[in-house]
């Protein structure tokens, strides 16, 4: 849009389409540009329709609205049900009939006219015809920009600078205007013209209008002059530390010439640098002195824990040898007394940091990471440590955790780093435990670890008739939760080799597993029991007919259904899959069914599955929570996330497989099915 100006519907309110009953937001602008605060005007309520899901809205030619209607009946999914269907509203005063007014474009007055609709398909053709039209519409414009219209003005003025040269001319008229969105509009199109920017931003840096200097600081952007860097720090030194924009705009400006406006701000302010205003112009900063600064405010005893963790974030944002050696200076640093909590966060963050270095040649950083391991010892971070500095001397704490419910991430991480660094031999010793309790947790954790190079440490076990019937259980569950593990146990049956014992904990793991062929052949060695109540599944429209019972559903829910173990609700369950505590309001019932019955039809997205192979043999099937170079995090279904280096991987693909069982149906009988959708519907 034209200038800093927004849309011109409803007067001063820029109108957006919100899902829900209340589908219209109004933004009025403040009066000192410094932002927009919210209020919801109810345009348009669908009361009698709970399917009524604006996507958008535009201004018609005669000033009315259209809305469309997004119609899907699996909204949230990827079923694209809407593709052959749809509503477009138009709403209006009763008495307004829709009727597309005429404009002569042909003319310099007539193209004016149609310059000041609020219909952006309408300004458009108004706009080409009077640029085209060239001199010949320069009066009818200079009449508009003397409108007492804030918005004609702003839409004048951008075509007057355009047209046969006289840009400059105008740009200077703009800049002298009272208004600030006018002193903006001018600004942007001297840009646009290629004019002499930092001239003009010279004249403009003791504007009175915040607006208009972040849009100063913005311009200077790419202008690598001393001229400009002077002007930078003249504005940053009128940031009060309460403007967040205004500090992102300077950020903006500065970027690729942070060296020159940040020591030109320094030379300004002098001691100045250490307030709260400049504290934020420092964190935001990208300066190779930037490292040096931040470690000042790091340590510095007036700084909250809070901020220090915020600086440290900054940090992160540069690079090179300054950062390193302020890193090493920041994990060596150490406080008064007094400030022990400092320390240990001050320490702790740096050392998570550091860049790889040796511990025989620098002594001192390798006793720096031996403190904030025993700072953290059990926990996850000190799992990362261990990990990434290779520390041998804890592989014994990463074994006392295996056994830890407490926080079984940790747990499962410190499994992973075990075996990654080869410490087979620690996971036997600690399996060979007396304590069963103990034995059984720790093969949890490692089952939970889904990581093949566990095996050799549990097939010994499964076989091993000295020890009890519920550890070799355990074992021989931990060892289908990998792919090698599963084929493993599928040969022992199919060679009469596994123990009676143990089958119906091997039928139960394997006729869930998580990949076809496999579930398929442990099909025909443990068959399934029938479908709970023996009675066929109706079709979906027999289905979306019954009415269940909402209680029985939420019980069914956490319960035979094990919806609980992947959704949340209302704050209660695990967060694998959608959170559900709205579901009433986004599926029908027939979406309902469809999303039990059929998971991998229309997977939400984000939700989609992704199948990882490490070349040790490792397989994995989750929710892909991050990547990047040199690492891919997943989430597995039982809600631990695993971090798999990139140099290990072998296979990283897509699933075409939602993570949602495909056979939940088969637990429940039919009227507990609709049960559990008439739950589900009463979530909203």
């Amino acid at each position: 849009y034209e200038g800093h100006l927004l849309p011109e519907v409803f007067q001063n309110q820029i109108v957006h389409c919100d899902p829900g009953p209340s589908v219209v937001r109004a933004y009025p602008v403040q009066p000192d540009g410094a932002g927009y605060s919210a209020e919801i005007v109810n345009i348009a309520v669908g009361t009698r329709d709970a399917w009524f899901r604006p996507a958008d809205v535009c201004v018609a030619p005669d000033g009315s609205l259209f809305v469309t209607d997004w119609y899907d009946p699996g909204v949230g999914g990827h079923n694209q049900g809407d593709l052959q269907r749809g509503r477009i509203y138009r709403i209006a005063p009763a008495e307004q009939r829709y009727q597309v007014p005429s404009h002569d474009f042909s003319t310099p007055e007539g193209a004016v006219e149609a310059l000041k609709n609020p219909s952006l398909a309408v300004r458009y053709l108004a706009w080409t015809a009077l640029f085209e039209q060239g001199s010949s519409a320069i009066g009818p414009l200079e009449k508009l920009w003397r409108d007492d219209n804030l918005r004609y003005r702003a839409r004048a003025l951008w075509l007057l600078g355009k047209i046969d040269g006289g840009g400059p001319a105008y740009v200077k008229q703009g800049l002298a205007d009272k208004e600030p969105d006018i002193r903006i509009t001018a600004l942007r199109l001297a840009r646009q013209l290629e004019m002499d920017v930092a001239g003009i931003v010279a004249g403009l840096a003791d504007d009175t209008s915040l607006a208009v200097l972040r849009e100063c600081a913005i311009a200077l952007r790419g202008i690598p002059t001393k001229q400009a860097a002077e002007l930078w720090s003249q504005l940053a030194e009128k940031y009060d530390g309460q403007d967040r924009w205004y500090l992102e705009a300077l950020g903006i400006g500065a970027h690729g010439q942070w060296d020159a406006c940040l020591q030109a701000w320094l030379d300004r302010v002098g001691d100045e640098w250490h307030s709260g205003p400049g504290r934020d112009i420092i964190w935001r900063s990208r300066a190779e002195v930037t490292p040096n600064l931040l470690a000042e405010l790091i340590t510095d005893p007036n700084t909250s824990q809070e901020d220090r963790k915020r600086f440290y974030r900054s940090l992160d944002f540069t690079s090179g040898q300054k950062k390193n050696s302020t890193l090493f200076q920041l994990a060596l640093w150490k406080g008064s007394p007094d400030q022990t909590e400092a320390q240990r966060l001050i320490n702790t963050e740096a050392v998570k940091r550091l860049p790889a270095f040796s511990w025989e040649k620098q002594p001192k950083l390798a006793e720096a990471v031996q403190n904030v391991l025993a700072w953290h010892e059990g926990t996850e971070q000190f799992v990362e440590l261990v990990n990434r500095f290779r520390v041998a001397s804890a592989f014994p704490a990463l074994v006392g955790m295996l056994a830890d419910t407490d926080d079984r991430q940790a747990a499962v991480m410190a499994a992973t780093c075990l075996v990654e660094h080869q410490q087979q031999d620690l996971i036997r010793a600690a399996l060979a435990t007396d304590d069963e309790e103990q034995t059984v947790r720790i093969i949890q954790t490692l089952a939970a670890s889904r990581d093949g190079r566990i095996l050799p440490c549990l097939l010994p076990m499964v076989h091993d008739h000295d020890l009890s019937l519920t550890v070799r259980r355990e074992v021989a569950r931990a060892m289908a939760q990998t792919r090698r593990g599963a084929e493993l146990l599928i040969g022992f049956a199919r060679e009469d080799r596994l123990d009676p014992a143990l089958r119906e904990a091997v039928a139960a793991e394997l006729n869930s597993a998580r990949w076809g062929p496999l579930r398929e052949e442990a099909a025909k060695l443990f068959p399934l029991p029938k479908a709970a109540g023996d009675v066929p599944v109706p079709t979906l429209n027999q289905l979306v007919r019954l009415r269940g019972d909402a209680q029985r559903g939420k019980k069914l829910f956490a319960a035979t259904g094990t919806c609980a173990k992947c959704h949340k609700v209302q704050g209660q369950g695990t967060e694998i899959g959608p959170d559900l505590s709205q579901i009433g309001t986004k599926l029908s019932p027939q979406a309902l069914y469809e999303s039990i019955l059929y998971p991998s039809a229309g997977i939400s997205h984000n939700y989609e599955a992704y199948n990882l192979v490490t070349e040790s043999g490792t397989v994995l099937s989750g929710l892909l929570v991050s990547q990047d170079a040199s690492s891919v995090t997943l989430k597995t279904e039982d809600n631990i996330v695993h971090a798999i280096p990139r140099a290990d991987i072998d296979v990283f693909t897509p699933s075409t497989v939602s993570l949602m069982p495909a056979d939940l149906h088969k637990v429940l009988s039919v009227e507990q099915l609709a049960d559990i959708v008439a739950y589900l519907q009463t979530l909203r």
